[in-house]
């Protein structure tokens, strides 16, 4: 076709869009039954709703409880918009959809063009000849969501799946995120929305799917193999070809002509390209990849651009399972880093600057993998594209969470496009290395009853053997597959084993960690509450009580408050506070101090041990949860404790078969040989004994330099000494007993606040001991925040805290109770 226009895409997100109920559910307010209230694209309807003031923002109070009506509602969404005249000298014309939360009709111009139902795929129904020149309308007719999933519940069966003793939704029968029905860390919020729409019209050809691989050979050289999957009107001939460029400069190039049906594979040679590595271990070298298909005459179709890195990924699993390690380059990483959940109830509150932002939170706290949980999303492309650049590795979940997925109805298909959808779009990002069909499905089958409840029906083993799979062997061969998490070799092998795989280790707690050494360990947590600022803001100060209404209505782990704080509360430091203030702090030391502990064990037995990823990163709702980063994406003091064990060099002292022992963890590429200091100190500051140390750690490993005792001696009085060990990275402390028994004394501490450019400096001069000491300026201003956190002084010791913020704070306060916490507090 000669003079093709080449592929056309409208937008229609700026359109006017409007959403109005049909049949509302009860508890609906009166106003909703005949309105029509305005929308916006990205959106869903709970946020529609809430900026016409007609139903209350669900992060706010306890707004949830007024808003279920919404889940069990239809909905009309639907926009107007004069198509581009260019449209119509086009050979085929569609409407695309994409990020459409619940199960719709999709009506343009008044006829059934097709049905969306998964929030994990692209949309796209055929329209050529039904837009006029005139006025077009776009609709999308929702199914009240939850009378979708129990309708569907019933027609193919009755399945367990998580929270369902709760009366959480059976969020297994509908392809949308699972945690948006209800889970222990976030409210119910079962909606509908569309994420984007376009029209987009073409001629003779265009690219439906490109998949770049970059393919290394045996002697080191790299190729870029390009799958690419095309549209195609007729069988006229296309030619399809790639550029590679580093900057301005052009590095390989390849092309090819066609006029068959089919995937089309182009081979680029990238001589002299750098690899790239995830942070510590290299640079994140990216290159620029553009394809693009054109007519015979050399008229442009359509192209698609990336960017690209160059690696070898593999997953190291011994010869018979007894390892789980990824290789990257040939070289093994510990993995140090935490599990990603949808960073805002809504996916359109999730910006691309909030998601980077909390990307590059990763980086800082010393992470170098995030593991996308496969209860949420795939995410957003401005998350991988941040993960490419600043080199943190993605653990990929599909999205299979918690509960027994059917086998019948559409669900196979749905899921299978979504495998081939997902895989396609992601492949291209180095970052990305490797692929997991879903969470605790297999162990939740084994181990939480559920085998039994099954019964003979079906519950997702074929999407996790066959399907996901086999999709991930055909069009994205170079990373591997991981069947579930946790997983040990098979669906009836005990998914929890140790000495297999991965492991969720949440069988333990505190020093229990110790009482294990997976392989790798996928999942592990301790709760904390949000900062002050955060949780004030949520649920008003007048409930920011211990045992108050919103405290406990904020808390969505099954066991509740009392069992997850007051029980380790009292065991560690005697008493569970009555007052909010010292009750928070304590809460704070105890994630901090639960996720040390963890991290330094599991990297102390490198390489035995490849890797840990802490339950969670992040956070989507004000709340009492296992985050490290709350919703308002303010770091807990956990972070800056987790950010000095995840430190690329770091001093540790373990208890290991009965002795003290002091421990080195090196993930650089210099091995250390040098001398440490080790110390017995009396809390009152007097030195009872020192040693220097020879140690020795090579490059990217741990090593135990020896027991404590015979370096200091054992301890005289355990209640009012403890152990400093410094000279290589993070400086170790031990103490031989828990605080409750120990014999603090009253902290003293003399401090100068001075006002710097973007802050404060809080000059501190510890004149006793001062352990886990917390500045939590969010009580004085929400922007505020302390650059480190659950920091010890010992008497005598000098430290400069720096507070970032644009506000005027009242210098004073800074130095005070609540805003300056430490152990001991108050008894």
């Amino acid at each position: 076709m000669t003079g093709a226009l080449g592929l056309l895409r409208q937008g229609l997100e700026c359109e006017h869009w409007t959403v109005r109920a049909v049949a509302p559910g009860e508890g609906a307010p009166a106003i909703v039954r005949n309105g029509l209230f305005k929308s916006k694209v990205p959106g869903c309807v709970h946020l529609d709703l809430a900026r016409a003031r007609i139903a209350p923002h669900p992060g706010k109070g306890f707004a949830e409880r007024e808003v279920q009506w919404i889940g069990r509602s239809g909905w009309i969404l639907a926009a107007e918009f004069m198509a581009d005249e260019r449209a119509f000298a086009q050979q085929r014309c569609e409407i695309v959809l994409g990020g459409v939360d619940g199960v719709a009709e999709v009506r343009v111009n008044g006829r059934t063009v097709g049905r969306a139902a998964s929030s994990y795929l692209t949309h796209r129904y055929a329209v050529t000849g039904e837009l006029t020149k005139g006025r077009n309308r776009v609709e999308l007719h929702f199914e009240p969501i939850l009378t979708h999933i129990e309708r569907e519940r019933q027609r193919l069966g009755a399945r367990p799946h998580n929270g369902d003793e709760a009366g959480w939704a059976p969020f297994q029968y509908v392809r949308a995120p699972a945690c948006m029905f209800g889970w222990d860390w976030g409210p119910r919020v079962a909606t509908c929305g569309l994420g984007g729409a376009a029209i987009e019209t073409w001629s003779v050809a265009r690219l439906r799917r490109v998949r770049p691989h970059c393919v290394q050979d045996a002697s080191g050289a790299w190729t870029v193999q390009v799958d690419v999957e095309i549209d195609r009107t007729g069988g006229e001939v296309v030619r399809l070809s790639a550029m590679l460029r580093d900057g301005e400069r052009d590095l390989g190039f390849a092309g090819a002509e066609s006029s068959g049906e089919g995937t089309m594979t182009l081979r680029v040679r990238a001589p002299g390209v750098e690899a790239w590595w995830p942070c510590g271990h290299g640079g994140q070298k990216l290159y620029d990849l553009h394809v693009w298909i054109s007519a015979a005459d050399g008229a442009p179709l359509d192209d698609w651009k990336g960017r690209i890195g160059f690696r070898t990924i593999r997953l190291d699993q011994g010869r018979g399972g007894e390892r789980f390690a990824i290789e990257v380059n040939g070289r093994p990483i510990f993995c140090r880093g935490s599990n990603w959940i949808p960073d805002a109830l809504f996916a359109a509150e999730a910006t691309p600057e909030r998601v980077r932002r909390r990307v590059e939170q990763a980086r800082s706290a010393n992470m170098n993998m995030l593991r996308v949980w496969g209860g949420g999303r795939y995410e957003q492309d401005e998350f991988y594209r941040a993960c490419d650049e600043l080199g943190i590795l993605v653990w990929q979940d599909f999205m299979l969470a918690c509960a027994m997925y059917p086998e019948e109805g559409e669900l196979p298909g749905l899921i299978g496009r979504e495998a081939e959808e997902q895989v396609s779009r992601l492949c291209a990002h180095p970052s990305v290395v490797l692929w997991c069909g879903g969470n605790e499905n297999v162990w939740a089958r084994q181990a939480w009853g559920w085998k039994q409840r099954l019964g003979e029906a079906t519950w997702g083993e074929r999407y996790i053997t066959e399907i996901l799979p086999s999709a991930c062997a055909r069009l994205d061969p170079t990373r591997p597959y991981w069947p579930n998490s946790p997983w040990s070799g098979g669906v009836e092998r005990d998914a929890q084993d140790v000495g297999v795989g991965d492991r969720h280790t949440w069988d333990r707690e505190f020093e229990g960690y110790r009482e294990v050494t997976p392989l790798f360990t996928s999942e592990l947590g301790r709760q904390a509450p949000a900062t002050w600022a955060t949780l004030a803001e949520a649920i008003g100060r007048e409930q920011m009580g211990v045992g108050s209404e919103a405290m406990n209505f904020r808390q969505r782990a099954l066991a509740g408050n009392r069992p997850i704080y007051a029980t380790a509360m009292q065991k560690y430091f005697g008493r569970e506070p009555e007052h909010i203030d010292e009750w928070l702090y304590l809460a704070h030391v105890l994630q901090g101090r639960a996720l040390s502990i963890a991290a330094t064990w599991h990297r102390l037995h490198w390489p035995k041990c490849a890797g840990l990823l802490t339950w969670q990163l992040n956070d989507c709702w004000a709340a009492l949860t296992w985050s490290v980063i709350d919703s308002g994406g303010r770091p807990k003091p956990g972070y800056h404790a987790l950010r000095r064990a995840f430190a690329p060099r770091v001093a540790t002292i373990q208890p290991i078969e009965g002795r003290v022992m002091l421990g080195l963890i090196n993930d650089t590429p210099e091995a250390f040989e040098g001398v440490l200091t080790v110390r017995r100190i009396g809390f009152d500051g007097r030195e009872l004994a020192e040693g220097r140390v020879e140690a020795r750690v090579g490059a990217w490993a741990a090593a135990m330099v020896g027991d404590v005792a015979a370096m200091v001696g054992g301890a005289s009085d355990e209640r009012s000494e403890l152990v400093a060990a410094e000279g290589f990275g993070e400086r170790a402390l031990w103490f031989w007993r828990d605080d409750v028994e120990l014999a603090y004394g009253a902290p003293l501490c003399r401090g100068r606040v001075e006002k710097v450019e973007g802050g404060y400096e809080l000059r501190l001069h510890a004149e006793t001991l001062l352990r886990d000491v917390v500045i939590e300026p969010t009580r004085l201003s929400g922007d505020a925040e302390c650059d480190d956190q659950l920091v010890t002084l010992l008497p005598g010791e000098r430290r400069v805290l720096r507070v970032r913020t644009e506000a005027d704070l009242d210098a004073e306060r800074l130095l005070r109770p609540p805003v300056l916490m430490c152990l001991p507090g108050p008894r």
